[in-house]
């Protein structure tokens, strides 16, 4: 990305304190546990808290690229003040304009959860628990119309977009802590909701509430 842009060099910081994801020492951390060590060219930052987080994002100018998850992101990105034609709340930015292009309700929703990490299988036992309505778990297919997307993991978000050929997503929110929502752009889903978040962390109930925003 570097070659393609002008950002001469890369910050990295996938931390997320709010969701237990910490950096220290140039090693991953979730909820105390060291998970693994970022090797990468690029400078590893640590962060711990969210101040830590926000001095992070204080060092980034328009020559360094910002790689981390959510966390960081919210820093580089502050939310802006309220207005009429963009409000605050995510809930509001994001139900209201997109559930009124959502596929008829006779469409399923489409979950798609690849990962081990236990906090996806956790999230995964309890969806299957609750039994929504119209949501198919991994199927071996894809129907014609969706009425949304949601997928756990970003390379299981990335190949089911790659096989369906779509472009990527639009007009994304924070649905909750951790997990944006868009539309996909392009291809036979083109317009349809679709709900992402990473495979390591998040309650066991998130699938389920994510989803439940639209039902």
């Amino acid at each position: 990305m570097l070659l393609t842009t002008d950002y001469s060099q890369a910050i990295v910081c996938p931390a997320f304190p709010a969701q237990g994801r910490t950096v220290h020492g140039g090693w991953l951390w979730l909820h105390g546990q060291r998970v693994q060590q970022i090797l990468c060219p690029f400078t590893v930052r640590d962060a711990e808290t969210e101040d830590d987080l926000a001095r992070v994002a204080a060092d980034i100018c328009s020559s360094i690229l910002p790689v981390g998850s959510a966390g960081l992101a919210l820093h580089v990105f502050p939310r802006v003040p309220a207005s009429p034609r963009l409000p605050v709340s995510p809930l509001s930015s994001l139900v209201s304009p997109l559930s009124s292009l959502l596929s008829p309700q006779s469409a399923p929703w489409l979950v798609l959860v690849a990962s081990e990490h236990p906090a996806s299988r956790a999230q995964l036992h309890l969806l299957r628990e609750a039994a929504l309505p119209g949501v198919l778990i991994n199927p071996d297919s894809c129907p014609a119309t969706l009425a949304g997307v949601f997928a756990t993991g970003g390379e299981t978000a990335a190949r089911f977009l790659r096989g369906v050929e779509a472009r990527g997503i639009t007009e994304l929110r924070e649905l909750l802590p951790g997990i944006p929502a868009g539309r996909i752009l392009g291809a036979r889903y083109n317009g349809t909701v679709m709900i992402t978040k990473a495979g390591g962390f998040g309650d066991s109930d998130a699938i389920v509430r994510a989803i439940q925003f639209f039902l």
